[in-house]
């Protein structure tokens, strides 16, 4: 009721708003993964572009639409664009999961993947063929069209198929039960937001990805009170990429920087003393799962700060294998720098006493002289 009364389930809605919103989102994928801040910049932008691309496909219906076709008809470019649809609400959890996969360079099982092939793929596709048939066997025929319409209440829906009565009843209420509808099933519709919330989960930060979790679950809610659930995603396209352009980065300014050179890690290039980016990434947000831990470990070494670096560092020089746990994001503890409000600031020890040991010390653990500077008295 609260929806309807403010008008929102039917201000996302028209050709011009989905014109709008897909250059709004399709822009903020080119910003986000262009500028590449964070590694949440263009596992956003993987999601956003499937979430974009709907209100393209939007548009083109509205287009259809507008220019005095009846949709009824499922005309062959209808056809086309709902089939186009359909495909791009599947790939979207599959988006989100393999956004995160790419950008965080970690691995999320394949149990993971198999849910997700599953629930999202193999369900929507060849599910339908085997329990339609028990209601109304024409939706299930190989050359039956699906097509768009729009409802009385305005919104866009997407039809699988004509149904034996000349309408798009081919769905199970319940998808393996219950009685024959045009809207996508609820169980679908809630297992599709799961699916692409559950990546989140693994955000670190985790804040950002509670608020992105939040967006598109406030999105799927204004959706579930419209007759027309599965066009919601104006919505969520909306204000992702309002937030992601505007406030993502400025409210969570951490991760990796791609212009600064203070985790250039030498030892990976004796010669050169330099370091890949990619590797530093590897390094920096190699998130700890039981399953990464390696068999056979001589030493776990807990913190990273440059008591911890320090002896795993003497331990490996010595071929022992070591494992070092860190909580905080980055490495180093209170030996690194970070960059905020365009300055970078020390985080801890500034003063280094009884430099000839810290010398000789050292060189037992790096591959290049480190240099010092004195600070005077």
């Amino acid at each position: 009721f609260l929806v309807k009364l403010s008008g929102l389930d039917s201000m996302c809605y028209s050709f011009t708003a989905s014109i709008v919103t897909g250059t709004l989102a399709y822009s903020a994928v080119l910003r986000c993964w262009f500028r590449n801040a964070n590694y949440r910049d263009r596992w956003n932008a993987i999601l956003l572009f499937f979430l974009g691309t709907m209100q393209w496909i939007d548009a083109f219906i509205w287009y259809i639409h507008d220019s005095g076709e009846d949709l009824s008809t499922c005309s062959y470019r209808n056809w086309v664009a709902t089939k186009l649809a359909f495909s791009t609400i599947m790939w979207e959890p599959a988006a989100s999961l393999f956004g995160y996969v790419y950008a965080s360079k970690q691995s999320v099982g394949y149990k993971t993947i198999a849910v997700y092939v599953f629930c999202f793929f193999v369900m929507p596709i060849f599910g339908k063929k085997i329990f339609t048939l028990w209601y109304d066997a024409k939706c299930a025929l190989d050359g039956n069209w699906c097509c768009a319409r729009i409802t009385e209440g305005g919104h866009i829906l997407y039809g699988l198929h004509q149904d034996s009565f000349g309408g798009l009843k081919c769905w199970n209420k319940h998808y393996f039960f219950g009685e024959m509808q045009e809207e996508i099933p609820l169980l679908l519709r809630v297992m599709f937001l799961l699916g692409i919330l559950y990546p989140y989960r693994f955000s670190n930060p985790l804040t950002p990805g509670i608020l992105n979790a939040l967006i598109i679950t406030a999105s799927w809610l204004l959706g579930y009170y419209t007759d027309a659930h599965a066009s919601v995603w104006c919505w969520g396209a909306s204000l992702q990429s309002i937030y992601l352009l505007f406030f993502d980065v400025s409210l969570f300014p951490t991760g990796y920087d791609r212009k600064s050179t203070q985790f250039a890690y030498h030892a990976i290039d004796t010669k050169s003393g330099k370091a890949a980016k990619k590797q530093e990434l590897d390094v920096l947000q190699n998130r700890y799962h039981a399953k990464k831990i390696p068999k056979e470990l001589d030493a776990i070494v807990i913190g990273s700060g440059i008591g911890g670096l320090t002896t795993a560092a003497l331990l490996a020089r010595t071929g022992k294998k070591c494992l070092v746990l860190e909580q905080h994001y980055r490495a180093g503890g209170c030996m690194h720098t970070f960059d905020e409000f365009g300055g970078e600031f020390d985080s801890g020890i500034h003063y280094v006493g009884a430099i000839d040991r810290v010398k000789l010390f050292l060189s037992f653990v790096t591959t290049k002289l480190v240099e010092w500077y004195p600070m005077g008295t």
